[in-house]
C-alpha cells in the first residue's frame, strides 16, 4: 500500500465511517467528524485526491477504490487494538484513544503477527 500520513489514515478513516453514516459527504461533514478547520480539510483533501484516495464530484467527497481499501485496513487495525485493550481491562474510552495511537505506531508486519 502506498505510504500515508497518519493524518492522511485517520482522514480516510473518517471519511469511511462518514460514508458508512450519511449518504452524501461534503467537506465541512469531515471538519466536524475530525474536530479541524475546513481550511485543513481543504489541504488534506487535496492531497488525497491527489494521491487517488479521495474524489469530489462538484462539492461531495467520496473514497475512492483505493481510499477505501486503505480506510478499511486502518479502520481494523485500530479495532484490533481497542478490542485487544479493553479485553486487558483498559477503561472503553481510553481503549479508543490508546489504539488511535498504536496503529500508527504499529507496522504492519507486527500488526499482522498479532491478528494471527
Amino acid at each position: 500500500m502506498e505510504k500515508l500520513s497518519c493524518a492522511g489514515r485517520d482522514y480516510l478513516e473518517a471519511m469511511l465511517l462518514l460514508e458508512n453514516s450519511q449518504e452524501k459527504v461534503h467537506s465541512v461533514d469531515l471538519a466536524r467528524a475530525m474536530g479541524v478547520t475546513r481550511a485543513s480539510v481543504c489541504r488534506a483533501v487535496g492531497s488525497l485526491c491527489e494521491s487517488g484516495f479521495l474524489a469530489m464530484e462538484g462539492r461531495l467527497l467520496h473514497l475512492t477504490e483505493k481510499g477505501k481499501a486503505a480506510a478499511m485496513a486502518n479502520h481494523e487495525k485500530r479495532l484490533f487494538f481497542e478490542q485487544m485493550l479493553q479485553k486487558a481491562g483498559v477503561a472503553p474510552e481510553q481503549a479508543r484513544q490508546d489504539a488511535c495511537r498504536m496503529k500508527h505506531a504499529v507496522s504492519d508486519e507486527s500488526y499482522l503477527c498479532l491478528k494471527g
